[in-house]
């Protein structure tokens, strides 16, 4: 656990850290998702300049078997991990944020919904 929560703080991929401690990507996410918890609280969220999204199959989810997670595509940080990837609750998300004109680049798979 040491391994996987040390390597998350590094620029790399959730599958290549996965393949690194020899477990599966679905421990690594569950080991995120456990670290989040550590994160400061924001009443309010700030957006960096660049922001990378995705969705994730997600076991631990009671709402969605898919998860959304987004982090700074400049540091690789963390923002957030959301329990689904439904359009409404993206929305209303991301319109908690403080400064969304700031996103100059969205890092995306294309999926439709972004």
């Amino acid at each position: 656990r040491y391994k996987i929560a040390s390597l998350l703080t590094e620029k790399v991929s959730l599958s290549f850290i996965a393949k690194s401690c020899q477990v599966s990507l679905t421990t690594v996410i569950r080991t995120l998702k456990e670290f989040k918890s550590y994160l400061p609280k924001q009443s309010k969220k700030i957006l960096p300049r660049v922001l990378m999204v995705d969705e994730f199959r997600s076991h631990a989810s009671i709402e969605d078997k898919m998860s959304f997670i987004c982090a700074d595509g400049e540091t690789g940080k963390l923002i957030d991990v959301l329990p689904t990837r439904k359009l409404p609750r993206l929305t209303s998300y991301f319109l908690g944020c403080t400064n969304p004109e700031e996103v100059e680049f969205l890092v995306t798979d294309m999926n439709a919904a972004y």
